[in-house]
């Protein structure tokens, strides 16, 4: 009979059969994650006789749309509505006296939270992400905070802190403008001309502030004057005030992660690590920021109108006609596909030859993102593993071989993955001049290209396919942008592909998680089995992300016969030359500067014959000199470490794409390991 009491732990864990389901009466409490991702349950009722509920009881039922709360629970916990996707209201029960840490975090549809007393006690990551509520509700819930928030402000932080912050990038128009970031924007007022203002508001955060930073733009300072939309404004003046407060306006009202942001301030102790105190050279002081951000947190901001002399005539569009002219003239047509393809779904194929298809193409290329990209991304997720920029090459390479249309390019591998497309399809128009590209994106992108980096160079250089996913037509998007409508020639309208709507990276990756073979079916041929043996093997294959210390390229400060080096490339580069004031030459050097400076000069005689148990002493030292990075060799264990690269480097690595290479590096590296295990 006591075992009735309970729904169990996982009880009904990824069961996909359910869609609704009431808790019976008689059930006491409902076990940890008792109906974690049943991602087709629709509709919850809880029986009054339920007094408690464990942690994640709901996480991840993205199809919640309907839950009856029991009167007689007093406690939320962690991670129960957690990514609830669907769930647009939460009625709670008068008994409630407390919502612990991210009960509905990542809730993105959820309107309105229905808090019955005063007495609830929140924990302020109980609503994480749930950018849909409405705002005063949002200023309610800060108010029932177990302790008010304290954030700072700054790069470094995460949170509210994090978004908070001036660089932060952002979707918004501002007077008409798309801009990137407040930050951008706010870079832009120091230049008088609209077209270069329009350039820099677009452009991402660092390279607006880098303008910024030009002659030109720091004249501002002795005249004190600065633009917008082609008026002048007295930094001194009410008028720059007012022009600043519409500006944090326009993204208050089109950002909905600012306004939750700035909601949950109410009662908040903020401060700031961005921004300067002095109005004399700070286009945005930290008083004024923060005085900005916190007029919203009573709910009662009031923007200062815009006058007459704010209204300024839309400039036209002017079309470059012999750039858009020159590309017409081109007699090949490719496909891009950009993305992370952690792991690769059946949902990219599909997409990308339908693109290849509907189009006429002769060509289709995945270009995957680097490591540095991917890992970014996924740190912003609490679960999910990261495959190697050389696993994610061979499982495109997989989905390649069924269709000799379809190829990879690796020119985003390696880079900070802080780049940008225009700058990746350069790369890939290089090899390839007589094409004329095809960047495929979904039409929910649309809104967001106008303020990408060189806009309109891209616009005229390059042509979109534009994916209509679940049945949209984003025609009226582009005919209502004034910018997307100049070129609306340029964007290419492909079907989404039948049955691929429902398919993500993300759940494959919890599939395979749980080991659950139904991911096959969302994966190409061949590709499940690869990615199976993937999360299985041992070998390290790649320099980056977790093991990055493996690289010579890593900064760590060694000392080799009697020089130090800031790296071992550097040192290893030095012995290249017999002269001691040469080899000094390199020892401020960063990695990639000894790289190239060792290319330049005259080898040594006997290099061939010396450089790998040169290397091999230069890695000893590394680690023999270095504790913190000789622990994390150790952690490897009995891990085969492969050089894997991209660059054809087949002496001291492997090469990616065809797999050949002597891995001279790793082998070192496993020794060296060895040595330190074994304590020689």
């Amino acid at each position: 009979m006591e075992q009735e009491k309970l729904l169990g732990k996982n009880c009904f864990n990824s069961n996909q059969e359910i869609t609704e389901y009431m808790i019976p009466e008689g059930i006491k409490r409902i076990g940890e994650s008792c109906f974690e991702n049943c991602i087709n349950l629709r509709k919850v009722v809880i029986s009054d006789s339920v007094v408690g509920i464990h942690k994640r009881a709901f996480f991840g039922c993205e199809n919640l749309e309907e839950i009856k709360l029991s009167e007689n629970i007093q406690y939320i916990p962690e991670e129960m509505f957690s990514g609830c996707v669907r769930l647009k209201r939460i009625v709670l029960p008068k008994t409630i006296k407390m919502i612990s840490n991210n009960a509905f975090a990542g809730c993105c549809s959820l309107e309105e939270v229905v808090i019955p007393n005063e007495e609830v006690k929140i924990a302020n990551t109980a609503f994480e992400g749930c950018t849909a509520l409405k705002f005063d509700n949002a200023v309610a819930i800060a108010s029932h905070f177990i302790k008010p928030l304290s954030v700072l402000i700054h790069n470094k932080a995460n949170g509210i802190g994090e978004r908070l912050r001036t660089f932060a990038a952002r979707d918004f128009l501002f007077d008409g403008v798309e801009c990137a970031s407040i930050g951008s924007v706010l870079e832009a007022f120091k230049f008088a001309d609209i077209d270069k203002q329009e350039e820099i508001a677009s452009m991402p955060a660092w390279d607006a502030y880098h303008e910024g930073q030009t002659e030109e733009a720091v004249q501002w300072q002795m005249s004190r004057i600065l633009h917008w939309n082609g008026t002048e404004y007295h930094r001194d003046e009410p008028d720059y005030q007012a022009l600043l407060r519409r500006l944090f306006y326009s993204v208050f009202e089109q950002d909905a992660q600012f306004r939750l942001d700035v909601a949950f301030l109410k009662n908040a102790s903020l401060s700031s690590k961005i921004c300067g105190a002095n109005p004399q050279n700070q286009v945005l002081t930290k008083k004024e920021y923060l005085e900005n951000l916190l007029a919203f947190s009573g709910g009662s901001y009031t923007p200062a109108e815009p006058t007459e002399r704010h209204s300024v005539e839309a400039k036209p569009i002017v079309r470059n006609q012999e750039a858009m002219e020159h590309k017409r003239q081109k007699t090949q047509k490719i496909v891009v596909l950009g993305g992370s393809f952690n792991p690769p779904t059946l949902a990219h194929e599909k997409i990308l030859i339908g693109a290849v298809n509907q189009l006429s193409a002769d060509l289709g290329i995945f270009v995957p993102s680097s490591d540095a990209y991917v890992r970014r991304k996924m740190s912003k997720q609490e679960n999910g593993f990261v495959l190697s920029e050389n696993q994610r090459l061979k499982l495109l390479q997989t989905i390649c071989k069924a269709d000799d249309r379809l190829i990879v390019s690796t020119c985003e591998f390696s880079d900070d993955g802080r780049g940008h497309t225009f700058d990746t399809l350069q790369k890939i128009q290089a090899e390839y001049p007589d094409a004329l590209l095809y960047f495929l994106i979904g039409a929910d992108k649309l809104k967001v290209i106008p303020r990408w980096h060189r806009g309109k160079q891209f616009f005229e250089t390059f042509d979109f396919a534009v994916i209509c996913r679940n049945g949209t037509n984003p025609s009226d998007a582009i005919r209502k942008n004034s910018y997307l409508n100049a070129y609306e020639d340029i964007f290419h309208l492909i079907a989404e592909p039948e049955g691929i709507s429902e398919i993500s990276s993300t759940l494959v990756r919890n599939l395979l998680q749980k080991g659950d073979r139904t991911a096959e079916s969302l994966l190409s041929a061949n590709v499940y089995e690869e990615v199976f043996k993937m999360l299985q093997q041992k070998n390290i294959d790649s320099f980056r992300g977790d093991y990055d210390f493996l690289s010579n390229f890593y900064e760590a400060v060694i000392n080799y016969q009697g020089i130090q080096y800031l790296n071992n490339e550097s040192a290893f580069q030095a012995q290249k030359c017999l002269e001691e004031s040469e080899k000094m030459e390199f020892s401020y050097l960063s990695a990639g500067k000894a790289k190239r400076k060792g290319r330049q000069i005259t080898l040594r005689p006997d290099w061939e014959q010396v450089k790998v148990p040169i290397m091999e002493e230069i890695v000893r030292a590394k680690f023999s000199q270095n504790p913190q990075l000789a622990e994390k060799l150790i952690a490897t264990a009995d891990r085969k470490i492969v050089e894997g690269n991209t660059w054809n480097d087949t002496f001291w690595g492997v090469d990616a794409a065809t797999g050949k290479g002597e891995n001279h590096l790793g082998e070192i590296l496993m020794k060296i390991r060895g040595e330190l295990i074994s304590g020689k």
